[in-house]
């Protein structure tokens, strides 16, 4: 979102970035939207149950520790898994590669949302033009 060619989006992900960073997504959820837009609600079902499912088996193959510790759900991504294993290395570059995944799961769903967007901001922009 950062990067995005979307005036509105690029402006989302500056203002959600931050808050981000210590798992508060609220403003992405409501302000993309993905509560009521059918096209992002599916990688925001889909991706989660992938990731719990491979952490899941991760787990159970006895790749990564399994959780011993609860932690502050605001801690960042990448840090959180890592304490909440007891500081497994792994957990940590298990995190890292979900953060991949996700995004890479998300990003042709945003490339289509952020068209659509981008279709309305310009038709936004000839209306005031025209006015």
């Amino acid at each position: 979102m950062l990067f995005s060619k979307s005036k509105t989006y690029r402006d989302l992900g500056r203002l959600a970035f931050p808050s981000a960073l210590f798992d508060i997504n609220e403003p992405v959820i409501f302000g993309f939207p993905i509560v009521i837009n059918p096209l992002t609600m599916i990688p925001f079902i889909l991706i989660p149950l992938v990731l719990a499912t491979m952490s899941y088996i991760l787990i159970t193959i006895g790749w990564i520790s399994a959780p011993s510790a609860l932690v502050p759900w605001t801690m960042p991504p990448i840090i959180g898994p890592l304490k909440a294993t007891g500081w497994d290395w792994r957990a940590a570059v298990w995190s890292a590669i979900e953060l991949v995944i996700a995004g890479a799961g998300y990003y042709p769903f945003f490339k289509v949302a952020e068209k659509q967007m981008l279709a309305h901001e310009n038709e936004s922009a000839d209306k005031t033009a025209e006015n």
